[in-house]
C-alpha cells in the first residue's frame, strides 16, 4: 500500500493510520511501498508492530528509462483512448466503475455529483488501462505520472464524463 508520501496517497494515509487500518482488517503481515522514498517505513513498522503485525517495507522506483519510454509513447502515441466506465444506483446511492487506478481527487471528484446520497467510485472496473494521474500530478512527477499512458488532464475529463454519466442515470 502507499501512505501519504506517495502522489496518488491521500494526505490520512499516515504509517499510524495505515497500521490501524491493517489492524482493524485482521492482517498478521502488511506492506507499505511508497513510490520514490522510503520517508514512512521505519514509522510504519513501528506502528504495525504495536497491532502485532509484520511490517514489510519496499520502493516503487521511478527509473529515467521508464519517463523517456513514457515520453516516447505520449509523442507517438494516440490522442484518443476508447474506455468505459459503467454507473448503476442502488436507490440514491450510485456505483461508478473506472477502468483503471485512479488518483483520490477522481473519487472526490465524482462523490460531488449532484443529486446522490452516496458515490462510491470502484477502479480497475472493466478492464485496467493504467494510472490516471491528477493535473498536479504530472508537474511533480512520480511514479503514476511517469509510467500512465495518458497526457495531464485525463483525471479531469473522467471526473467530467463520470460526472455526466451519473446526471445521465439519475
Amino acid at each position: 500500500m502507499h501512505s501519504c508520501l506517495s502522489p496518488c496517497g491521500d494526505d490520512e494515509a499516515t504509517p499510524a493510520n495505515l497500521a490501524g487500518m491493517c489492524a482493524l482488517a485482521g492482517l498478521d503481515i502488511a506492506a507499505l511501498t511508497d513510490h520514490n522514498t522510503c520517508g514512512n517505513c521505519r514509522a510504519f513498522c513501528e506502528a504495525a508492530q504495536s497491532y502485532g503485525i509484520l511490517g514489510i517495507c519496499g520502493m516503487e522506483l521511478t527509473t529515467e528509462v521508464a519517463k523517456a519510454a513514457r515520453m516516447i509513447r505520449l509523442k507517438d502515441g494516440p490522442d484518443f483512448f476508447p474506455m468505459v466506465m459503467s454507473a448503476v444506483a442502488i436507490g440514491n446511492v450510485a456505483l461508478i466503475g473506472i477502468p483503471g487506478e485512479p488518483f483520490t481527487g477522481i473519487g472526490r471528484g465524482l462523490k460531488e455529483a449532484e443529486g446522490w446520497s452516496l458515490v462510491l467510485p470502484t477502479c480497475i472496473t472493466n478492464g485496467n488501462q493504467g494510472y490516471f494521474p491528477m493535473k498536479e500530478a504530472y508537474d511533480e512527477g512520480g511514479y503514476e505520472a511517469g509510467s500512465s499512458p495518458f497526457r495531464s488532464g485525463t483525471a479531469e475529463k473522467l471526473i467530467a464524463e463520470g460526472c455526466d454519466l451519473l446526471g445521465q442515470l439519475r
